[in-house]
C-alpha cells in the first residue's frame, strides 16, 4: 500500500486511469503541462539542452494571470529552472535546489511543500494557482531511515534484478513514494486545516515513470514503453464528483486546457490538447475515443542494468484504437533506419509481447 493518501484523494474526486505523459524526461513533459503542446513543437526536448521556450507561446501560468489569479511555483532542483522559460507567468518562482547535489535530483519536499504553504497564506483572499514541484520520488531513491520498516515481507515480482544497481532497488522506490504520500497528506491537512481548500481544486500528477529493467531499460529518459509514460493524473475539490475513474486514455496536452476550463479562463487557440473539464466535472464518459495519443524520448543516455549506452533519438510512440506502435532509431548515423515493435494493449497490457 504504497499511497493510501493519494488513493482516498482520488477516491474523493476524479481519477484519469490511463493518462500518457508527453515524454519520459523531466524538462519536456513540464513544459508539455505548461504549454499544451508535444516536446517536438514547444522544442524543449532534452534536460540538458540550451533553447529556451518561443516568446509566442502562452503559456498555463501566463494566461491565468493575465486573468487576474495570483501564481506561483515552488520547484526542486535540474530541469524546469527559468532560463528556459519555466517561471514565465508566475509571479513567484522558487528554485528550491540543492547546491551540494552533483546530479541535481535529489528532493527536498519537506522544505518545498513549506515554502508553497507559507505563500499560500499571503493569496488566500485572491485567486491563486500554485504549482509545486518535487524530485522527492526520483532516482536514485534514498527514502528516510523511519521508512525502512515499510515494505520488508517477500516482494514477489516486484524484487530487485540481480543485475540492477542497488540504488535503482524498487523496494526504495515504493519507500520513497510512502514517504512522499506521507509529505502530501500532511500539507493537504494544514491546507484543509487553514480553510484554504473550501473553494480549491487540488491537482495531482507526475512529468514520467521509472523503469526496472521491463524492456532492458532501468530509470527513464530513453525509452517510452508503459512503465515510464503511463502516469497518475486525479482532481480533487468541490464540485467534482467523489469517486469518478475515466478509462479513455488521456494525453498530457489536455492538461492545461482543462485546467484553465476549470477556473474559467480563456485558451490562447494555440494548444494542441482538449480540455477534459466535461468530464471532470461529470458528463458521460463515450465508450471509446479514437484518438491519436503521442509520446517522444528525447534522452541518449539510455540506463541499463550495470551501466549505460547512447542510443540514436527520437524514440516516438503512437497509442490509437487500442494499441501502441513504438518506433526506435537503429542507426546513428541514418536518421531513416528504426525498429518498430507493435502492441494490442487489450490482450497485452503490459506490452511484453
Amino acid at each position: 500500500d504504497t499511497s493510501p493518501f493519494l488513493d482516498s484523494l482520488a477516491a474523493e474526486g476524479v481519477l484519469f486511469e490511463n493518462y500518457v505523459a508527453a515524454s519520459s524526461s523531466t524538462r519536456p513533459s513540464h513544459m508539455t503541462m505548461f504549454t499544451s503542446l508535444y516536446p517536438s513543437v514547444h522544442g524543449a526536448t532534452e534536460n540538458t539542452g540550451v533553447r529556451a521556450l518561443p516568446v509566442s507561446v502562452k503559456t498555463l501560468a501566463e494566461l491565468l494571470r493575465e486573468a487576474g489569479v495570483a501564481t506561483a511555483a515552488i520547484t526542486e532542483n535540474g530541469a524546469i529552472d527559468r532560463s528556459r522559460g519555466f517561471d514565465r507567468g508566475f509571479d513567484v518562482y522558487v528554485e528550491n535546489r540543492d547546491s551540494q547535489s552533483a546530479n541535481l535530483r535529489s528532493g527536498h519536499i519537506e522544505e518545498t511543500f513549506a515554502r508553497g504553504a507559507d505563500w499560500l497564506e499571503t493569496a488566500r483572499n485572491r485567486r491563486f494557482f500554485l504549482f509545486l514541484h518535487t524530485y522527492q520520488v526520483h532516482n536514485p531513491f534514498t527514502p528516510p531511515a523511519a521508512y525502512d520498516r515499510f515494505f520488508g515481507g517477500d516482494p514477489g515480482d516486484l524484487a530487485r534484478p540481480e543485475a540492477l544497481r542497488a540504488d535503482w532497488d524498487p523496494l526504495l522506490y515504493d519507500r520513497e513514494i510512502r514517504y512522499a504520500d506521507d509529505r502530501v497528506a500532511a500539507l493537504v491537512g494544514s491546507l484543509r486545516a487553514a480553510g484554504l481548500l473550501e473553494d480549491t481544486l487540488l491537482v495531482v500528477t507526475s512529468d514520467h515513470g521509472e523503469a526496472f529493467l521491463e524492456h532492458g531499460f532501468a530509470a527513464h529518459g530513453a525509452s517510452v514503453h508503459h512503465e515510464v509514460v503511463n502516469v497518475p493524473l486525479l482532481v480533487s475539490g468541490p464540485r467534482i464528483p467523489a469517486g469518478r475513474r475515466l478509462k479513455n486514455p488521456v494525453p498530457m496536452v489536455d492538461l492545461m486546457p482543462t485546467l484553465l476550463d476549470l477556473m474559467g479562463v480563456a485558451a490562447s487557440g494555440g494548444e494542441m490538447g482538449r480540455s477534459q473539464a466535461a468530464l471532470v466535472e461529470g458528463a458521460p464518459e463515450p465508450d471509446v475515443v479514437e484518438r491519436a495519443i503521442y509520446s517522444e524520448a528525447w534522452a541518449e543516455r539510455a540506463y541499463r542494468a550495470e551501466g549505460f549506452d547512447l542510443i540514436p533519438q527520437p524514440t516516438l510512440a503512437l497509442r490509437l484504437r487500442g494499441r501502441k506502435l513504438v518506433r526506435s532509431r537503429t542507426d546513428s548515423e541514418d536518421p531513416t533506419r528504426y525498429r518498430y515493435e507493435l502492441y494490442d494493449l487489450a490482450a497485452d497490457p503490459g506490452i511484453r509481447h
